[in-house]
């Protein structure tokens, strides 16, 4: 079983791949697995199925800076065999390049799957505008416009990225 997943220097554990392989086949995946329990390359290695399968050429990882490091780690060298992937720094001052990434209509090399780490702060400012006091989302934004028909996966590290739905009974 450990076959159909790549790997750099890190092996999956048993439960890891037992999410990667149940959960490849779903469009949308919230990982809010315990503390610890290694979400960060859960999330690169269904990544990497979703690029092997032909479903993403590109990820945007939203996540605070002081996590920024782990995930070009996590997609330069543990989770993903070396050269497999290009890792872009996308957070301030930097953060136009995915602006700049995206509303290009060159594809990118194929071979290699595009990943652009961002701050949560470098996405407000591309997909939303400032009213007093907070963000409002601008559906019919140049960068949203450009995205439509493209595949892009998006990975919000930690719960501020997760919309919460709340059953009533």
């Amino acid at each position: 079983m450990l076959s159909r997943l790549l790997h750099g220097d890190v092996r999956p554990m048993s439960h890891q791949l037992e999410d990667v392989l149940a959960l490849e086949r779903h469009p949308r995946v919230n990982l809010l697995n315990g503390l610890g329990t290694g979400k960060m390359f859960t999330g690169a290695w269904l990544v990497q199925r979703w690029w092997i399968r032909g479903m993403v050429d590109c990820v945007i990882v939203v996540a605070p800076s002081m996590c920024a490091q782990d995930w070009f780690d996590a997609f330069l060298h543990r989770a993903f065999p070396e050269r497999m992937c290009e890792v872009h720094d996308s957070r301030p001052p930097n953060h136009e390049i995915i602006d700049d990434f995206m509303t290009c209509r060159v594809r990118q090399d194929p071979s290699r799957l595009h990943v652009l780490v961002a701050s949560y702060g470098s996405m407000r400012s591309l997909v939303g505008r400032r009213t007093e006091s907070r963000y409002v989302i601008d559906a019919d934004s140049v960068f949203l416009s450009s995205l439509r028909g493209r595949r892009v996966a998006v990975i919000f590290d930690e719960s501020q990225g997760v919309k919460r739905h709340h059953a009533s009974r």
